[in-house]
């Protein structure tokens, strides 16, 4: 029988409704895998990055290459050195 398991998501909102920080944990009778993510707008993101030297040259929205919308699950970026 395979192990039962369970996602947990939590998720904290700011003022206007936005998730701005999200936890999420997968528990199973075989182990227990946590992920804590800060959450950013794209443009706020875009910013730290060139604030800090580098550039971004993809942007995706899922594991699977998908491109990146904002109704993506993820904002996986790729990128380098300025």
């Amino acid at each position: 029988m395979p192990p039962k398991c369970q996602h947990l998501r939590q998720e904290a909102v700011d003022d206007s409704g936005d998730v701005v920080e999200g936890h999420e944990k997968e528990q199973a009778d075989d182990h227990d895998d946590a992920e804590s993510v800060q959450l950013y707008h794209c443009d706020e993101f875009t910013s730290l990055l060139a604030d800090g030297g580098l550039q971004l040259d993809r942007l995706f929205g899922n594991y699977d290459g998908t491109p990146y919308t904002p109704d993506q699950p993820r904002m996986i970026a790729v990128g380098g050195r300025a």
